[in-house]
């Protein structure tokens, strides 16, 4: 009797491997999750509530932006229970960014329904672009709010970062406008030489000076 044909050389049939015991023994048991710590929870609670406070703070910051670095123009106006005001200072720019400021030692209101503030030793500036300036300082001052016009009375100087320096006893400017005028007697020197006239027009911010009714200009040498 014949046998049934054996499996050819080199090769032997594979066996169903054993399954895999999944008692406490077997080494593919899985391991126990850590439990979060209560230190991480509170983290992961405080950062929900922190961070979008932080980003709407940010967002308060920019649509706030503009208010910080608007300039607005100077207004000159007592405390309603102190009629007072001691050091002033207000800044501003015109409608070109040029700068221009009214500080005093003192202001008083006269009267609200005036709009007229008194000032003592006021100074103005005005201040171009480039960074050319003309200062207008006198002993005395009277502000109109209405008419934004300052009026100074008493040892009124003229100064340009140039070195020219005038003097006369009464002036009246608009600061925001950079202009200034007076009918006083005037006299100035500067890099040209001595100047003198009845009054004086400025404009540009201290750059044109015309001095009217008899403008004299002496050599500097010849002035003792």
């Amino acid at each position: 009797m014949i046998a049934p044909p054996g499996p050819p050389r080199g090769l032997e049939a594979k066996r169903p491997a054993p399954p895999r015991d999944a008692g406490a023994g077997s080494a593919f048991r899985r391991r126990a999750a850590k439990p979060i710590s209560a230190g991480y929870s509170r983290m992961v609670q405080l950062a929900k509530v922190a961070l979008p406070l932080a980003a709407l703070g940010i967002l308060a910051l920019v649509a706030a932006w503009p208010s910080f670095v608007e300039t607005t123009p100077p207004k000159l106006a007592a405390n309603p229970t102190d009629s007072d005001l001691l050091q002033p200072r207000y800044f501003a720019v015109d409608e070109k960014g040029q700068p221009f400021s009214l500080t005093a030692k003192r202001a008083k209101e006269k009267d609200p329904a005036s709009g007229l503030v008194d000032l003592d030793e006021p100074e103005a500036e005005m201040t171009e672009i480039g960074g050319a300036w003309v200062t207008i300082r006198g002993r005395d001052g009277e502000y109109n709010r209405q008419t934004k016009i300052l009026r100074l009375q008493g040892d009124v100087r003229i100064l340009r970062d140039d070195g020219t320096e005038y003097r006369t006893e009464e002036a009246y400017t608009d600061i925001a406008a950079g202009t200034a005028w007076g009918d006083s007697y005037i006299v100035g020197q500067g890099p040209q030489g001595e100047v003198a006239g009845q009054g004086f027009r400025m404009s540009d911010r201290g750059k044109t000076m015309v001095f009217t009714n008899r403008a004299a200009v002496a050599d500097r040498k010849s002035v003792v």
